[in-house]
């Protein structure tokens, strides 16, 4: 990583952000090294790209033999992640009640782990705030299952890191009470009892 952008980097981010846009760096020298080394035909098919895809995620997995939830999400970039998720959803509005129980299904279904996989699926609800999210180099995407935000290696199709309980908890909505009266009827009277 150049000076330049390290500098830019302190600049701009607070210190859990910088740790992450460090670590996704280091990541991705990985993956790029890894990918170089892997026969890439000119013209490949189907099944030539899924041989690609699982000879690379093999070859990262070699590479990178301990890792573990919260390498890239640590402590403090997973803070700062989710403040600034928070916000977002503060100041969009968006309902995240109402995203989980679109999802629901889906989100018992898929065990989400490092060096897992995921479905190709991507919510597009949720693009407003993966927008916000710090830029990412191609090899690398956001994605959200359930409230967790998961860091894809898109060319491995494999999970980097999960950042447990990203999207914060929904919050119910305010109980509905009846109009205020002078006179509350007593049950057994039917008359004001006050």
């Amino acid at each position: 990583m150049t000076a330049a952008l390290v500098l830019t980097l302190t600049l701009t981010t607070t210190p859990g952000l910088l740790q992450f846009s460090l670590r996704v760096h280091d990541y991705v020298e990985t993956h790029r090294r890894l990918a170089a080394a892997i026969e890439q035909p000119l013209c490949s098919d189907a099944e030539e790209l899924t041989r690609q895809t699982v000879t690379l995620a093999a070859a990262i997995r070699d590479a990178r033999p301990r890792a573990k939830e919260g390498d890239i999400f640590t402590i403090a970039a997973g803070e700062a992640f989710r403040t600034r998720i928070a916000a977002m959803v503060r100041r969009t509005g968006f309902d995240v009640a109402a995203y989980l129980a679109r999802h629901r299904a889906e989100r018992e279904e898929l065990d989400v782990h490092v060096f897992g996989s995921l479905p190709w699926r991507t919510h597009v609800a949720l693009m407003p705030i993966i927008r916000e999210l710090p830029e990412l180099p191609p090899e690398l995407e956001y994605r959200f299952v359930g409230r967790d935000l998961v860091l894809m290696d898109v060319g491995a199709n494999m999970v980097v890191d999960v950042l447990r309980d990203a999207l914060p908890q929904p919050i119910s909505p305010p109980l509905l009470i009846g109009p205020f009266t002078q006179c509350a009827p007593h049950p057994e009277l039917d008359a004001c009892w006050m």
